[in-house]
C-alpha cells in the first residue's frame, strides 16, 4: 500500500539532512544515514491536508481547539492506551523548548538534572545552556541490551539539588524501550524523592513487535511531564512544535507559567493541520507500515552484520529507528569508524562519542530508510574492516 523504496528528494528544500555531503574524494555515491530524520515523505493523509490548507492561503494565529485536542487524545487512546483529558494537554515549541521550558519551571540555577547516559546531546544541552548541571547516570549493557542502573539512580535521586530527571523513551541512542518493571522501579523512587520525570516518548509510535512503549505518566501522573510529537512518528522534525501531556493540575499550571513566560504564542498553522489529519486511522494505517519497515531494516542489518562484519555488534533493537553498533571488536572506536566510513565509503553515520560517556565505542544509524541502504552499508563498511 505505501512505497518505501524511493529515496526521496531533497533538492531545493533547504532540509538540513539533504545538506550533509561526505568529505571524500572515494568516487562512490553518498549514503547518508546520520540523523534520526525518515528517508520517507509524511504520510499521504497529512500530505493531501497540507495542500488543501496551502491553497486556503489562512496561516493565522492558531489556537489548540476542540478539533487539535480531540485528535492528540483519540491517538493516545486508541494506539498507545493511555487515556489522556483534553485538559492535560500542553503546546509548546517543540521537544528540546519543552524540556527547556520543564528545567526553568522545576529547578534552579546550580541545580542538578538527572540524564541517563548514553545521551541525546540536545538534551544535555538543554540543561547547560540553563545554568543547571548535567548529572549523568549510566545505563547498564550486557550483551547488547540496556537497562536501568537502579543503585545509580537512587543515589543520584536522593541528593535534594537533583530535582528533575530526563527520561528518553524509547531510548535515544540505544534503542532500547523500557519495561514495565523499570518504569514501575523509576517511578517509586521519584515519588518516593519528589523527583519530577520529563519524559521524552517522540519515538514511542516506532517499537519492535513485543516492545510496547508504556506511558510513563500512567506510573507517575503526579510528577510526569510527558512529551509527545509528530517529529519522530510522522517525519515532521523540522517543525518546532510538540504537545506536553501533564496530569496533575499544580505541575500543569506550574509548567505553563513557565511556558507563558517564555512567550509560546501559537501553534504553528501547518502542524495544527497535521495533527488533525494524522492522529486519525489513516495516518496510523502510515505508520504501521513504517514500523514495519523499521523493524525489517533492523533485522536485515543485525542478519548482514553477523555474516560480514562480525566485529561488529549491533544492540538488542527495541524502538526508535535507530541502530547502536559496537565497532570496537573491530579494532575501531566510534570515532575512527564515522571517519573512515567518510572518507573511504562516502558513508554518514553518527559517531557515538557525541553521545556523552558510554559511546565511544559505537556509532549511531538511521533504519528509517529504504531496505537496499542496510545492504549497501554493510557492503561498505565490511570493506574498511578488511582494510
Amino acid at each position: 500500500m505505501f512505497d518505501f523504496d524511493q529515496p526521496v528528494n531533497r533538492n531545493g528544500t533547504g532540509n538540513m539532512k539533504g545538506s550533509f555531503l561526505p568529505e571524500t574524494s572515494c568516487g562512490k555515491a553518498p549514503l547518508i544515514l546520520a540523523g534520526a530524520e525518515m528517508d520517507f515523505p509524511t504520510a499521504p493523509v497529512i500530505r493531501e491536508a497540507l495542500s488543501k490548507f496551502a491553497a486556503n492561503g489562512i496561516y493565522g494565529f492558531t489556537l489548540p481547539d476542540d478539533a487539535y485536542l480531540n485528535a492528540v487524545c483519540f491517538w493516545l487512546r486508541t494506539y498507545r492506551g493511555w487515556d489522556v483529558s483534553p485538559d492535560w494537554i500542553v503546546p509548546t515549541l517543540g521537544t528540546v523548548y519543552a524540556l527547556s521550558t520543564a528545567v526553568r519551571a522545576f529547578t534552579a540555577p546550580g541545580d542538578g538534572v538527572i540524564v541517563l547516559f548514553p545521551s541525546y546531546y540536545r538534551h544535555d544541552r538543554a540543561v547547560l545552556r540553563n545554568g543547571r548541571r548535567v548529572v549523568p547516570c549510566q545505563l547498564q549493557e550486557s550483551d547488547g541490551r540496556y537497562t536501568l542502573n537502579a543503585d545509580a539512580l537512587a543515589e543520584a535521586m536522593r541528593k535534594p539539588e537533583n530535582r528533575l530527571l530526563v527520561l528518553c523513551h524509547p531510548h535515544n541512542p540505544t534503542g532500547h524501550v523500557f519495561t514495565e518493571a523499570e518504569l514501575q522501579a523509576l517511578a517509586d523512587l521519584a515519588q518516593e524523592t519528589g523527583t519530577v520525570v520529563f519524559s521524552d516518548e517522540i519515538f514511542a509510535d516506532i517499537t519492535a513487535p513485543g516492545h510496547p512503549a508504556l506511558p510513563f505518566s500512567v506510573f507517575l501522573p503526579e510528577l510526569t511531564v510527558a512529551c509527545i510529537s509528530l517529529g519522530k512518528t510522522f517525519n515532521f522534525t523540522g517543525v518546532s512544535q510538540a504537545n506536553a501531556v501533564i496530569h496533575d493540575p499544580a505541575l500543569r499550571e506550574r509548567y505553563l507559567t513557565q511556558r507563558n513566560a517564555d512567550h509560546f504564542g501559537s501553534i504553528d498553522p501547518f502542524f495544527y493541520q497535521a495533527v488533525v489529519a494524522g492522529c486519525t486511522e489513516a495516518g496510523h494505517a502510515w505508520v504501521t507500515a513504517v514500523r514495519d519497515q523499521v523493524t525489517g531494516n533492523a533485522r536485515r542489518l543485525e542478519r548482514l552484520l553477523k555474516t560480514s562484519c562480525p566485529g561488529v555488534r549491533m544492540s538488542l533493537w527495541e524502538g526508535g529507528y535507530i541502530a547502536w553498533l559496537d565497532v570496537s571488536a573491530a579494532g575501531l572506536t566510534g570515532d575512527q569508524a564515522a571517519k573512515r566510513l567518510e572518507k573511504e565509503q562516502a558513508v554518514l553515520v553518527d559517531p557515538g562519542s557525541e553521545y556523552g560517556a558510554g559511546g565511544e565505542r559505537f556509532i549511531r544509524l538511521n533504519l528509517a530508510t529504504q531496505a537496499k541502504n542496510m545492504d549497501e552499508f554493510v557492503s561498505r563498511l565490511s570493506e574498511i574492516i578488511r582494510s
